[in-house]
């Protein structure tokens, strides 16, 4: 899949195929931004990938008219609240070190698709793919929640399975959505994604692989006697005062 994400971004993601996808003569071994003239070889065909600069493709583009065309460029910014999850794979570095030459790529491809079929499955979205995880978001709305606990519950499974290792961390919080998009993928900004990225910082220095924020938690019912565990106070980069977090 190539994927759209940021400002005239691409991604390139293969989700475990047994023959792999090289990307200019590599084997793709996680989601990897894509470049101007890249060559990516799928079985026994070719692809160039070819992308125009923003400036390009905005001076390229024409409309009817000047009112249309500024309905089209001037994306409107929009303050929302919404879920954030972030996952990171844990120790990639020591998993290229330990598994057999050829299972790497198959595993995490394989964990990737997992985890965008249950976010599809839960009514998310990933916004982004990080390299070693990704970023997906539910917008609020009174179903929601349910729909969260149960990504969250779907990935708890696959945490158990430990192929590949990996953590989450969730945060709830007032995001700014619009501004510059690619494709119409949405761009995701604000302080309150700022502070998801930093918790997941928080959970791997802590050695966790669940971390709720305190307003993701106070807003989840997670169910089934699950007892969250209060973590803190922590410092977080950038903001002020020491927060709490949970875990289970």
């Amino acid at each position: 899949m190539i994927h759209p994400q940021g400002d005239h971004e691409f991604w390139l993601v293969d989700f475990g195929s047994t023959n792999g996808t090289l990307l200019n003569g590599r084997r793709v071994m996680q989601p990897t931004t894509l470049t101007d003239k890249d060559q990516i070889v799928l079985g026994s065909e070719t692809f160039v990938f070819r992308k125009k600069s923003a400036a390009e493709s905005h001076g390229d583009t024409e409309f009817d008219n000047s009112s249309s065309t500024s309905a089209v460029t001037a994306h409107v910014i929009q303050n929302i609240s919404c879920w954030m999850l972030i996952t990171d794979v844990e120790g990639s570095t020591r998993l290229s070190q330990t598994c057999p030459a050829g299972e790497l790529p198959i595993i995490l491809g394989r964990w990737f698709l997992s985890c965008k079929e249950t976010i599809d499955e839960c009514n998310g979205q990933i916004n982004k793919f990080l390299g070693d995880g990704f970023f997906a978001y539910w917008t609020d709305h009174p179903t929601a929640p349910a729909h969260v606990v149960n990504a969250l519950r779907k990935l708890n499974e696959a945490q158990k399975t430990g192929s590949p290792p990996f953590r989450w961390v969730l945060h709830y919080g007032q995001i700014q959505v619009g501004g510059s998009t690619s494709l119409g993928e949405e761009s995701l900004l604000g302080p309150e994604v700022n502070f998801a990225f930093r918790m997941e910082k928080i959970a791997g220095k802590l050695g966790l692989h669940r971390l709720l924020s305190e307003s993701a938690h106070t807003r989840l019912d997670l169910g089934q006697g699950v007892v969250a565990e209060k973590v803190g106070p922590h410092e977080v980069s950038g903001f002020d005062g020491g927060f709490f977090f949970h875990t289970y």
